[in-house]
């Protein structure tokens, strides 16, 4: 069961995400941490992002 997820309303053109993601996609973790809220999101994909740049 998902209690708490985040929906994909936009994928910028051109972007890395638009070659994973779609419109509708719902994502319910990242990295195996499940997602609470959309601080959480916000930081695991800024986790992410500073990851991919080391």
């Amino acid at each position: 069961m998902i209690t708490k997820a985040m929906i994909i309303t936009k994928v910028e053109r051109g972007s890395v995400a638009e070659q994973l993601l779609q419109f509708g996609d719902i994502i319910t973790n990242i990295d195996d941490k499940k997602i609470e809220s959309r601080k959480e999101f916000e930081e695991l994909l800024a986790e992410l992002s500073k990851n991919d740049c080391n």
